[in-house]
């Protein structure tokens, strides 16, 4: 019995078909791909709420105090999110191996795996603070978790553009000196690319001008997007862009 094998246009054929089943599924596999990495992101935000949570609940409903910047504006230092709550969990062991597996954990908990600028500074942060949430030297009252209106709306940590080459970010949103106080209503919208335009896009050198959430999830571009954000009730997840408004920012009643 004489058996046949493929002729050339056949296995032509066949690695067309192959060719383009790849081609077809590529975008889809890539589209899954991105989306995990921002549910990876939401996972982050989730873990600094618990943190906040937890920290207040440590230091009688304390929340973790910025400092007095420029113009006597309330920032959040990098220390509320990465040293204060990092010199907690570490407590927790007197094992040097222990606390630096602790301390390594810690740092991916503070970068975002969708960001497009390779992380080169290892005390980076692709998140940013709410600084008129976060007093200190008496600049304002609001200290206490329990003060924070709204804590399902306003946002105390998210996603941020990334402002040098190094892949980092600023450590707070510039909403203090932009945003806060004011007599904005609460449901008006924050544009997208912040006071400057800039606050949606990411700089490959040198410092960008502008801080604000980076809408780097979904389909990201200087206008569209989503950001990952947590709460003050210790709940993380995303803000559309164009649907930030005011009251996701001010401490006001």
């Amino acid at each position: 019995m004489k058996i046949r094998g493929f002729t050339l246009v056949e296995l032509l054929v066949v690695l067309f078909i192959i060719a383009v089943l790849i081609a077809l599924l590529l975008p889809a596999l890539a589209a899954v791909h991105k989306e995990a990495l921002a549910v990876v992101c939401l996972n982050n935000l989730r873990s600094q709420g618990q943190m906040l949570v937890e920290y207040a609940a440590e230091y009688q409903d304390d929340l973790p105090s910025g400092y007095n910047q420029y113009g006597g504006a309330v920032n959040a230092l990098l220390a509320d999110q990465f040293n204060v709550p990092l010199n907690y969990l570490t407590q927790l062991s007197s094992n040097p191996v222990m606390e630096s597996a602790i301390e390594n954990r810690f740092h991916q908990v503070f970068w975002c795996p969708s960001v497009v600028i390779p992380m080169a500074n290892p005390w980076g942060l692709n998140y940013s603070t709410n600084p008129v949430a976060f007093g200190t030297n008496n600049l304002t009252t609001l200290t206490r978790l329990a003060n924070v209106p709204r804590p399902s709306q306003v946002i105390a940590f998210g996603d941020v553009n990334q402002a040098f080459s190094d892949g980092g970010g600023w450590w707070v949103f510039d909403w203090e000196s932009n945003f806060y106080p004011t007599t904005t209503p609460l449901t008006t919208v924050i544009d997208t690319g912040g006071w400057s335009g800039y606050c949606n896009t990411d700089s490959t050198g040198g410092t960008i001008s502008g801080t604000g959430l980076r809408y780097r999830h979904g389909e990201a571009t200087p206008t569209t997007g989503n950001a990952n954000c947590v709460f003050f009730d210790g709940h993380a997840g995303p803000i559309y862009a164009g649907d930030l408004h005011y009251f996701n920012i001010s401490i006001q009643n």
